[in-house]
């Protein structure tokens, strides 16, 4: 249990490829993480059953840190595009077929408690503003490579939600025009070229040439994390997916810097995880891209909170606004 000075609220992160649902323990300057699950999105069930395994779950944590779900708010981040006011998705490439479909009424249905919801870029730049290693800065972008690519922005210390909430979508900067397009039909977009399932299947479709590929060993589909390990043992397939990776991330990591002029961009997401032993690469070939300012300091910087970094964030939104 939290201590009487802290505030329990409870948080869930959704992304395409897992859900996970935690109780956190909020006080002024810290939060905890007191009870947590992660499930499987598997978003080809469709959202109902996604949102009742998740409700479930909800119950299940708050009925161990020993709390009313009815008097406890909840706090949802979400891969987006995902209203910021309503929690309604709207056509989300990653969570196919869930346009249209309302997490909070959904959950505040279901379990009675308080629930508001938010793009999980938004609220993992929220976290990063509040109890990251760049608390101080007003003037922030967080920006998930993970399944999708999304961004959190914080401008004069505000969080950017733009006209339908709809702002931080950096995952759709168009960086190779003609180039792959990702799931929504946009045409060589950053996430297109360079997310978790650009990665996973640019490699799909280039095994069937590249016979000698280490990458050719299973007998399960390519994921993003079986190309990074392949890179990593220096397989020729493998290192040349991720060089245009870190050529295609610096790219729209250098528009980033020019259109907001960050203090601080930071980096998150399993992608960015994977990408490790390329990070100093990835600097030097985003400097190689950016305006001139940026060759002798570069503001990027990979998040302090691993990734915890949405769910934190939801529990704070929902702290501050529910």
């Amino acid at each position: 249990m939290a201590n009487p000075t802290e505030q329990i609220v409870l948080a869930a992160d959704i992304g395409g490829t897992s859900i996970r649902a935690a109780a956190l323990a909020l006080s002024d300057s810290t939060v905890s993480i007191l009870d947590s699950i992660k499930f499987e999105t598997r978003p080809e069930r469709g959202f109902q059953s996604a949102m009742n395994e998740l409700a479930l779950n909800i119950s299940s944590i708050a009925k161990r840190v020993e709390v009313d779900l009815k008097t406890t708010p909840l706090g949802v981040a979400s891969a987006g595009p995902i209203s910021i006011y309503d929690g309604v998705y709207d056509l989300s490439p990653n969570l196919p077929n869930w346009e249209g479909f309302g997490v909070s009424q959904y959950l505040q249905n279901k379990i009675r408690s308080p629930t508001v919801t938010a793009h999980d870029g938004a609220m993992a730049v929220l976290a990063e503003s509040r109890v990251g290693n760049h608390k101080d800065k007003l003037n922030m972008i967080y920006l998930t490579v993970s399944t999708g690519i999304g961004a959190g922005i914080i401008a004069n210390g505000k969080l950017v939600v733009g006209h339908n909430s709809g702002a931080g979508e950096a995952g759709h900067i168009i960086i190779n025009r003609g180039g792959r397009s990702c799931e929504n039909g946009c045409k060589g977009c950053l996430e297109g070229l360079s997310s978790g399932s650009a990665i996973a299947d640019i490699a799909q479709k280039k095994i069937a040439y590249n016979r000698n590929s280490t990458l050719n060993e299973g007998d399960q589909r390519i994921t993003a994390a079986d190309v990074v390990a392949a890179a990593r043992r220096h397989d020729p397939l493998a290192s040349e997916i991720i060089s245009d990776v870190l050529d295609n991330l610096s790219s729209g990591l250098a528009s980033l810097l020019a259109l907001f002029d960050p203090e601080v961009l930071i980096l998150g997401g399993g992608v960015i995880d994977g990408l490790a032993p390329w990070w100093t690469e990835l600097l030097q070939k985003t400097k190689g891209t950016a305006l001139p300012r940026y060759r002798d300091y570069l503001p990027i910087f990979q998040t302090s909170l691993g990734g915890n970094a949405p769910l934190i964030g939801a529990a704070i939104f929902v702290n501050d606004y529910a």
